[in-house]
């Protein structure tokens, strides 16, 4: 069984989703994207799941676009302060950090503040895996799988390794919802 086919025991897409013209979407956007995200949003499109998180998509016309989203977000690089830091050991860790960091790019957020990213080091969007951040972004985790395993694993309650930053979410209380964001 595929992460998709697993999401899809978990939470049903909607009746109708986007039809996504993918080579044209990644010309505009500037880079290829992983398969599976884009089997997820020709399945579900741009939702919010359990009204908490949502999944970016390549809708132009809505506020939830995969590219403008990432343009507000902004890299994660562009949201970490050096604190003004004078040391140049420690200046120089956080340039390294600010490297490392521009290579994210968000492919969804929380009601909570988080944001979830790939990590577009690899060439290969297929070998993107996830990361996650807190609003504050004192607080990361690494998932060494893709976005929609991801998803599959936040939803059934079996992540490796477990996620603190939804540890405490009401995605465990109840059935997971999904609202599409997709006209």
């Amino acid at each position: 069984m595929t992460a998709l086919e697993g999401l899809a025991r978990l939470i049903p897409p909607p009746s109708r989703a986007p039809t996504v013209d993918w080579p044209q979407y990644e010309r505009d956007f500037g880079r290829g994207l992983p398969t599976d995200y884009k089997q997820f949003i020709d399945a579900y499109g741009s939702v919010e799941i359990s009204e908490l998180l949502i999944v970016l998509g390549p809708n132009q016309k809505l506020a939830f676009d995969l590219a403008s989203q990432t343009r507000t977000i902004g890299t994660a690089s562009e949201q970490v302060d050096p604190y003004y830091r004078t040391d140049k050991e420690e200046a120089e860790g956080v340039e390294e950090t600010r490297s490392w960091l521009e290579a994210l790019t968000a492919w969804g957020t929380t009601n909570e503040g988080h944001t979830l990213y790939w990590d577009t080091r690899d060439a290969i969007p297929e070998q993107w895996t996830v990361f996650v951040t807190n609003d504050t972004h004192e607080q990361w985790e690494h998932y060494p799988f893709g976005m929609v395993e991801f998803l599959r694993g936040l939803l059934a309650n079996d992540l490796d390794p477990p996620s603190r930053l939804f540890s405490r979410t009401h995605l465990y209380d109840e059935p997971p919802t999904i609202y599409s964001l997709s006209p």
